[in-house]
Protein backbone atom coordinates (compact mmCIF):
# COMPACT_ATOMS: atom_id res chain seq x y z
CA UNK A 1 0.00 0.00 0.00
CA UNK A 2 1.33 3.27 -0.58
CA UNK A 3 1.26 5.76 2.29
CA UNK A 4 1.91 9.60 2.77
CA UNK A 5 4.52 11.15 3.36
CA UNK A 6 5.92 13.39 6.96
CA UNK A 7 5.69 16.73 6.72
CA UNK A 8 4.78 17.40 2.87
CA UNK A 9 1.26 15.75 3.16
CA UNK A 10 1.78 15.01 -0.71
CA UNK A 11 0.43 11.32 -1.91
CA UNK A 12 3.84 9.19 -1.43
CA UNK A 13 5.03 6.98 -4.76
CA UNK A 14 8.39 6.27 -2.98
CA UNK A 15 7.54 2.94 -0.61
CA UNK A 16 5.07 0.46 -0.54
CA UNK A 17 4.35 -1.44 2.85
CA UNK A 18 2.30 -4.88 4.38
CA UNK A 19 2.02 -4.36 8.36
CA UNK A 20 1.34 -7.82 9.72
CA UNK A 21 1.76 -8.50 13.98
CA UNK A 22 4.63 -10.90 14.47
CA UNK A 23 3.40 -12.42 17.75
CA UNK A 24 -0.64 -12.36 17.59
CA UNK A 25 -2.25 -13.41 14.22
CA UNK A 26 -4.89 -12.28 16.39
CA UNK A 27 -4.57 -9.88 19.33
CA UNK A 28 -8.06 -9.91 20.65
CA UNK A 29 -10.73 -12.22 20.55
CA UNK A 30 -13.56 -9.89 21.61
CA UNK A 31 -15.28 -8.91 18.14
CA UNK A 32 -17.19 -6.22 19.16
CA UNK A 33 -13.99 -4.42 20.59
CA UNK A 34 -12.38 -4.97 17.08
CA UNK A 35 -15.85 -3.75 15.31
CA UNK A 36 -15.94 -0.49 17.28
CA UNK A 37 -12.77 0.29 16.52
CA UNK A 38 -12.52 -0.01 13.38
CA UNK A 39 -16.11 1.10 12.48
CA UNK A 40 -15.26 4.85 15.01
CA UNK A 41 -11.79 5.25 12.32
CA UNK A 42 -13.94 5.10 9.47
CA UNK A 43 -16.57 7.31 10.24
CA UNK A 44 -15.09 9.91 12.88
CA UNK A 45 -14.42 13.33 11.97
CA UNK A 46 -14.37 14.85 15.93
CA UNK A 47 -10.55 15.38 17.15
CA UNK A 48 -12.19 14.43 21.09
CA UNK A 49 -10.04 12.70 23.03
CA UNK A 50 -11.68 9.45 23.92
CA UNK A 51 -10.53 5.96 26.04
CA UNK A 52 -11.45 3.87 23.41
CA UNK A 53 -8.47 2.41 20.77
CA UNK A 54 -9.59 4.15 17.70
CA UNK A 55 -6.49 2.59 15.90
CA UNK A 56 -7.80 -0.57 14.20
CA UNK A 57 -3.89 -1.80 13.43
CA UNK A 58 -3.86 -2.33 17.22
CA UNK A 59 -6.48 -5.08 16.95
CA UNK A 60 -7.19 -6.01 13.19
CA UNK A 61 -6.69 -9.91 12.70
CA UNK A 62 -3.58 -10.69 10.00
CA UNK A 63 -3.97 -10.81 6.70
CA UNK A 64 -1.71 -12.90 4.76
CA UNK A 65 -1.67 -13.39 1.07
CA UNK A 66 -0.82 -17.20 1.27
CA UNK A 67 -2.15 -18.33 -1.96
CA UNK A 68 0.33 -15.54 -3.86
CA UNK A 69 3.21 -15.59 -1.31
CA UNK A 70 2.94 -18.70 0.95
CA UNK A 71 6.75 -18.46 2.79
CA UNK A 72 5.99 -14.85 3.43
CA UNK A 73 4.35 -15.60 7.08
CA UNK A 74 6.77 -17.79 8.39
CA UNK A 75 9.87 -15.73 7.46
CA UNK A 76 8.39 -12.48 8.77
CA UNK A 77 7.42 -14.15 12.01
CA UNK A 78 10.61 -16.03 12.07
CA UNK A 79 12.66 -12.65 11.63
CA UNK A 80 9.98 -10.75 13.79
CA UNK A 81 9.99 -12.68 16.51
CA UNK A 82 13.58 -12.98 16.82
CA UNK A 83 14.21 -8.86 16.69
CA UNK A 84 11.33 -8.51 19.14
CA UNK A 85 13.33 -10.65 21.36
CA UNK A 86 16.25 -9.25 21.10
CA UNK A 87 14.67 -5.29 21.92
CA UNK A 88 12.99 -6.55 25.25
CA UNK A 89 16.34 -7.67 26.24
CA UNK A 90 17.83 -4.22 25.40
CA UNK A 91 14.67 -2.90 27.09
CA UNK A 92 16.13 -4.44 30.17
CA UNK A 93 19.37 -2.68 29.98
CA UNK A 94 17.43 0.43 29.31
CA UNK A 95 15.69 0.09 32.75
CA UNK A 96 18.87 -0.32 34.36
CA UNK A 97 20.24 2.92 33.00
CA UNK A 98 17.42 5.14 33.82
CA UNK A 99 17.02 3.07 37.12
CA UNK A 100 20.77 4.88 37.91
CA UNK A 101 19.49 7.78 37.17
CA UNK A 102 15.82 8.02 38.76
CA UNK A 103 15.73 5.75 41.86
CA UNK A 104 11.66 6.35 41.68
CA UNK A 105 11.45 4.79 38.17
CA UNK A 106 9.42 1.61 38.57
CA UNK A 107 11.63 -1.50 38.36
CA UNK A 108 11.84 -2.77 34.74
CA UNK A 109 8.96 -0.79 33.32
CA UNK A 110 9.88 -0.61 29.41
CA UNK A 111 11.02 -4.07 29.15
CA UNK A 112 7.54 -5.34 31.04
CA UNK A 113 5.82 -3.70 28.94
CA UNK A 114 7.04 -4.59 26.11
CA UNK A 115 7.15 -8.31 27.04
CA UNK A 116 3.50 -7.82 28.00
CA UNK A 117 2.19 -6.02 25.08
CA UNK A 118 0.38 -7.71 22.21
CA UNK A 119 0.69 -4.46 20.15
CA UNK A 120 3.74 -4.87 18.04
CA UNK A 121 3.51 -4.01 14.54
CA UNK A 122 5.78 -5.38 11.71
CA UNK A 123 6.49 -3.17 8.80
CA UNK A 124 7.79 -4.66 5.55
CA UNK A 125 8.86 -1.91 3.15
CA UNK A 126 10.02 -1.21 -0.23
CA UNK A 127 11.46 1.70 -1.39
CA UNK A 128 10.86 1.78 -5.12
CA UNK A 129 13.90 2.72 -7.91
CA UNK A 130 14.07 5.99 -8.82
CA UNK A 131 13.56 6.79 -12.49
CA UNK A 132 15.93 8.11 -15.24
CA UNK A 133 14.03 11.23 -15.11
CA UNK A 134 13.74 11.64 -11.37
CA UNK A 135 15.48 14.79 -10.05
CA UNK A 136 19.20 14.03 -8.47
CA UNK A 137 19.41 12.92 -5.07
CA UNK A 138 20.39 15.87 -2.79
CA UNK A 139 24.11 15.90 -1.31
CA UNK A 140 23.78 14.59 2.47
CA UNK A 141 23.51 17.83 4.71
CA UNK A 142 26.13 19.28 6.73
CA UNK A 143 26.18 19.57 10.48
CA UNK A 144 24.33 22.44 10.49
CA UNK A 145 22.63 23.06 7.70
CA UNK A 146 19.46 24.55 7.17
CA UNK A 147 15.88 23.02 7.79
CA UNK A 148 15.18 23.33 3.63
CA UNK A 149 18.86 20.96 3.43
CA UNK A 150 18.33 18.80 6.02
CA UNK A 151 14.45 18.43 4.52
CA UNK A 152 15.70 17.50 1.05
CA UNK A 153 18.05 14.71 1.80
CA UNK A 154 14.69 12.65 3.26
CA UNK A 155 13.49 11.58 -0.65
CA UNK A 156 12.80 7.94 0.59
CA UNK A 157 11.75 8.65 3.86
CA UNK A 158 11.11 12.16 5.41
CA UNK A 159 12.48 13.05 8.58
CA UNK A 160 10.81 11.88 12.10
CA UNK A 161 10.62 10.35 15.67
CA UNK A 162 8.86 6.95 15.62
CA UNK A 163 6.02 7.23 18.89
CA UNK A 164 6.40 3.92 20.07
CA UNK A 165 9.07 2.67 22.48
CA UNK A 166 11.20 0.80 20.43
CA UNK A 167 11.64 0.03 16.55
CA UNK A 168 13.80 -2.85 15.62
CA UNK A 169 15.74 -2.53 11.86
CA UNK A 170 16.98 -5.19 10.13
CA UNK A 171 19.50 -4.89 7.37
CA UNK A 172 18.35 -3.60 4.36
CA UNK A 173 18.68 -4.62 1.30
CA UNK A 174 19.62 -3.28 -2.65
CA UNK A 175 17.84 -4.87 -5.57
CA UNK A 176 18.69 -4.33 -8.79
CA UNK A 177 15.45 -3.33 -11.21
CA UNK A 178 16.89 -4.18 -14.55
CA UNK A 179 18.05 -7.83 -13.24
CA UNK A 180 14.82 -8.44 -12.25
CA UNK A 181 15.04 -7.62 -8.16
CA UNK A 182 18.56 -9.57 -7.71
CA UNK A 183 20.11 -8.66 -4.37
CA UNK A 184 22.92 -6.55 -4.60
CA UNK A 185 25.72 -4.56 -2.82
CA UNK A 186 24.66 -0.85 -1.93
CA UNK A 187 26.00 1.06 -5.33
CA UNK A 188 25.39 4.51 -3.21
CA UNK A 189 27.46 4.47 -0.47
CA UNK A 190 25.23 7.53 0.75
CA UNK A 191 21.84 5.93 0.73
CA UNK A 192 20.33 4.61 4.11
CA UNK A 193 19.01 5.45 6.85
CA UNK A 194 20.09 8.58 8.77
CA UNK A 195 19.99 9.88 12.29
CA UNK A 196 20.63 13.50 13.51
CA UNK A 197 22.31 13.25 17.22
CA UNK A 198 21.82 15.13 19.73
CA UNK A 199 24.24 18.25 18.65
CA UNK A 200 22.36 18.17 15.54
CA UNK A 201 25.31 16.50 13.36
CA UNK A 202 23.41 14.30 11.00
CA UNK A 203 25.24 10.55 10.76
CA UNK A 204 24.35 7.87 8.44
CA UNK A 205 24.26 4.42 9.92
CA UNK A 206 26.28 2.11 9.19
CA UNK A 207 25.01 -1.80 10.84
CA UNK A 208 27.63 -4.37 10.69
CA UNK A 209 26.47 -7.06 8.31
CA UNK A 210 24.18 -10.02 10.77
CA UNK A 211 23.56 -7.35 12.72
CA UNK A 212 20.17 -4.90 13.94
CA UNK A 213 19.58 -2.21 15.01
CA UNK A 214 17.20 -0.02 17.40
CA UNK A 215 16.02 3.08 17.54
CA UNK A 216 14.30 4.65 20.88
CA UNK A 217 10.83 6.26 20.26
CA UNK A 218 8.81 9.01 21.83
CA UNK A 219 7.23 6.39 24.46
CA UNK A 220 10.34 5.46 25.57
CA UNK A 221 11.19 9.32 25.90
CA UNK A 222 7.79 9.68 28.28
CA UNK A 223 7.87 6.73 30.46
CA UNK A 224 11.98 7.24 30.93
CA UNK A 225 11.46 10.30 31.68
CA UNK A 226 13.62 11.97 29.34
CA UNK A 227 16.33 9.60 30.37
CA UNK A 228 15.84 8.13 26.78
CA UNK A 229 15.26 10.56 23.84
CA UNK A 230 13.46 9.32 20.99
CA UNK A 231 16.00 9.33 17.68
CA UNK A 232 14.86 11.55 14.63
CA UNK A 233 15.79 9.70 11.45
CA UNK A 234 15.08 9.65 7.61
CA UNK A 235 15.92 7.48 4.86
CA UNK A 236 18.22 8.66 1.56
CA UNK A 237 17.42 7.02 -1.57
CA UNK A 238 20.44 5.76 -3.73
CA UNK A 239 21.48 7.65 -6.51
CA UNK A 240 21.50 5.34 -8.95
CA UNK A 241 18.07 4.77 -11.13
CA UNK A 242 16.96 1.69 -10.55
CA UNK A 243 17.57 0.58 -7.41
CA UNK A 244 14.91 -0.50 -4.99
CA UNK A 245 15.36 -1.14 -1.18
CA UNK A 246 13.80 -3.44 1.25
CA UNK A 247 14.07 -3.88 5.07
CA UNK A 248 11.69 -4.58 7.96
CA UNK A 249 10.72 -2.60 10.84
CA UNK A 250 9.36 -3.59 14.09
CA UNK A 251 7.57 -1.21 16.00
CA UNK A 252 7.24 -2.42 19.58
CA UNK A 253 4.21 -0.22 21.47
CA UNK A 254 2.87 -0.62 24.52
CA UNK A 255 -0.77 -1.86 24.71
CA UNK A 256 -3.37 0.75 23.40
CA UNK A 257 -4.99 1.46 26.98
CA UNK A 258 -1.34 1.69 28.53
CA UNK A 259 -0.95 5.43 30.49
CA UNK A 260 1.54 7.55 29.33
CA UNK A 261 2.47 9.48 32.14
CA UNK A 262 6.41 9.59 33.07
CA UNK A 263 7.51 8.25 36.06
CA UNK A 264 7.52 9.30 39.57
CA UNK A 265 10.85 11.64 40.15
CA UNK A 266 11.32 12.84 36.77
CA UNK A 267 12.02 15.93 36.14
CA UNK A 268 9.00 17.99 33.64
CA UNK A 269 12.12 19.85 31.59
CA UNK A 270 14.26 16.21 30.86
CA UNK A 271 10.50 14.49 29.29
CA UNK A 272 10.11 17.21 26.85
CA UNK A 273 13.54 17.92 25.54
CA UNK A 274 13.60 18.38 22.20
CA UNK A 275 10.29 17.86 22.37
CA UNK A 276 9.48 21.11 20.93
CA UNK A 277 10.79 20.29 17.43
CA UNK A 278 14.86 21.53 18.40
CA UNK A 279 15.67 18.23 16.33
CA UNK A 280 13.48 17.95 13.20
CA UNK A 281 12.78 20.12 10.22
CA UNK A 282 9.89 22.81 10.62
CA UNK A 283 6.49 21.15 9.42
CA UNK A 284 7.18 18.25 11.80
CA UNK A 285 4.70 17.91 14.88
CA UNK A 286 6.34 18.16 17.59
CA UNK A 287 6.13 16.07 20.58
CA UNK A 288 4.69 18.77 22.89
CA UNK A 289 2.17 19.50 20.75
CA UNK A 290 0.69 15.58 20.46
CA UNK A 291 1.16 14.28 24.13
CA UNK A 292 -0.49 15.29 27.93
CA UNK A 293 0.20 12.89 31.24
CA UNK A 294 -3.00 11.92 31.37
CA UNK A 295 -3.05 10.25 27.98
CA UNK A 296 -3.13 6.52 27.27
CA UNK A 297 -0.93 5.11 24.37
CA UNK A 298 -4.17 4.79 22.53
CA UNK A 299 -5.06 8.79 22.44
CA UNK A 300 -1.38 9.37 22.00
CA UNK A 301 -1.27 7.31 18.46
CA UNK A 302 -4.21 9.29 17.49
CA UNK A 303 -3.11 12.79 18.11
CA UNK A 304 0.22 11.43 16.52
CA UNK A 305 -1.85 10.13 13.21
CA UNK A 306 -3.47 13.11 12.78
CA UNK A 307 -0.81 15.69 13.61
CA UNK A 308 0.81 14.04 10.47
CA UNK A 309 -1.70 12.70 8.51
Amino acid sequence: MHGVPFISGKPDYAKGSFYANPLHDKPVDDEELIKKCSLRIAVSTSHAPSRLCTDPAFLEPNVWPTEHLPDLEPAMKDLGQLMVSVGCKLAAFCDSLVGSENTQYPEERLSKLLKESRMCKARLLYYFPRKEDDPPVPPVPAAGSDADTMAAVSNWCGWHNDHGSLTALCQAMYLDDAADGKDIPNPDADAGLYIRSRDHEVVKLKLPHGAMAFQIGESAQIHSGGALQATPHCVRAAGNPGIGRATLAVFMEPEWNEPMAPPPGAEVHRVTKGAHGETLPPGVPALASRWNADMDFGEFTDATLKAYY
